[in-house]
């Protein structure tokens, strides 16, 4: 399809009806009644607006054009060229009381209602100014491109001059000082000021005026360009072809690869996780990975229960975080919820905890239970379960070096600590 250009306002191209194919561009146009049509200006590779597109006495536009104006900014970070075509205008009132760029502070707002290039002249804190007798271009023209344009059409009656942090990335045409054409560099795209005198009363001529202007741009575009552009991504010689299949075909593979990675990213995440965000991912980890029932209580956010084969609660299990090393706190605040749960003091209960969540590498985080506080888990009948131990048990069944009902067996009926690691053997520390 080659480049897609977007003509915006029946002020730019005069008579739809009279615009026929490009050799290198799809060209569509819409008039201003078909704004909501617009879809999004990132699509383009170009797109020409009027100076003010939307204009009625007394009547502002400012919703559509803050909608044109977001998806402009779209555009612009996607690589879009936007180019403003103006011709006579409408400028603020110069008042040396003004703090910026010397324009009366009433016809800012006023030209921001209805002027959306005056939008973007404002942004780039530079300023419109208007002559009595329209430049006809006796000028410079900088950029050669545009030189068969301007000398049929390149006129008006503004010129243009920076204030505050203002300049010109490449003038045109016009002065250094007062261009009456520049671009100007945002983000990946660009912004364009251009004279465009247009008769609508000769539409051919305008219409002419346009293709002209979009030859121009695209030229000016493509000399411009510091990178391939996304069309040229396609492959021009046999060998490219070929190896271009090639490393396609290797990034399948490795796409497939990454998937099977998923599971123990998905495992490893609950080594990082706290709060609120552990207390609902460690059941469901335990049911869904593992292959045992669990039931989640909203009485206290943190409880949790496992269910044996008739759905009957069986163990009582809390999750706990730690920034740092673990904390006894987590095993008295379990005997208490076992407690108020009305249950015996040699009721299974568990303690998953994540612990050491400052450290900054794998051998400071996986750092076992101290003696002293897994014995006084084994007195209070608790077990202790590191997410650590958790994933080796869970990377045991998934190997089958453990079944789910020896894991059950194990958090059903230990006390003090369930030390796990790559041997996958269960250690009861009491």
């Amino acid at each position: 399809m080659g480049h897609k250009v977007l003509l915006f306002g029946e002020h730019v191209f005069g008579d739809k009806s009279l615009l026929k194919k490009h050799d290198n561009a799809q060209i569509n146009a819409f008039a201003i009644k078909d704004y909501k049509k617009i879809k999004r200006l990132s699509d383009y590779t170009l797109v020409i607006f009027d100076y003010a597109p939307f204009f009625q006495a007394n009547v502002s536009f400012n919703d559509k054009l803050n909608v044109l104006e977001k998806m402009m900014t779209e555009a612009l970070r996607m690589g879009t060229t936007l180019c403003f075509v103006h011709y006579d205008e409408p400028v603020p009132k110069c008042t040396q009381y003004a703090h910026e760029g010397f324009m009366a502070p009433n016809d800012v707002d006023k030209c921001k209602t209805y002027q959306l290039g005056f939008r973007w002249l404002y942004k780039l804190s530079i300023r419109p100014q208007q002559w009595t007798q329209p430049a006809i271009l006796s000028t410079t023209v900088g950029r050669n491109e545009f030189q068969p344009f301007m000398e049929k059409w390149g006129a008006s009656h503004n010129s243009f001059a920076i204030f505050g942090r203002g300049h010109f990335d490449d003038i045109i045409c016009g002065s250094e000082r007062e261009p009456i054409g520049f671009s100007q560099n945002v983000n990946n795209g660009r912004i364009i000021f251009l004279p465009f005198q247009r008769d609508l009363d000769r539409l051919d001529d305008v219409v002419k005026g346009v293709y002209l202007l979009v030859d121009s741009l695209l030229t000016y575009i493509t000399k411009s360009l510091k990178e391939l552009p996304s069309w040229a991504e396609e492959p021009y010689f046999d060998e490219e072809k070929t190896i271009k299949e090639q490393c396609q075909k290797l990034e399948d593979e490795l796409a497939e690869k990454k998937k099977l990675l998923e599971p123990f990213r998905e495992a490893k995440n609950l080594l990082f996780q706290a709060e609120y965000t552990l207390e609902k991912t460690v059941p469901k980890f335990i049911q869904e990975q593992i292959g045992i029932p669990t039931l989640r209580m909203e009485k206290y956010k943190e409880d949790f229960w496992f269910l044996d084969e008739s759905n009957e609660k069986v163990v009582i299990a809390e999750v706990k975080s730690y920034v740092k090393g673990f904390k006894k706190s987590g095993i008295f605040l379990l005997y208490n919820h076992r407690e108020e749960n009305k249950l015996d003091e040699t009721f299974p209960a568990m303690l998953v905890v994540n612990a050491n969540l400052q450290a900054g590498s794998w051998k400071q985080k996986d750092r076992p239970i101290d003696k002293q506080d897994y014995e006084v888990a084994a007195q209070n009948h608790i077990l202790i379960v590191r997410v650590e131990d958790l994933i080796w048990l869970w990377y045991g069944v998934r190997h089958g070096i453990l079944t789910k009902e020896e894991v059950f067996k194990a958090l059903a009926t230990f006390i003090g600590w369930l030390n796990v690691d790559n041997s996958f053997q269960m250690k009861e520390l009491r």
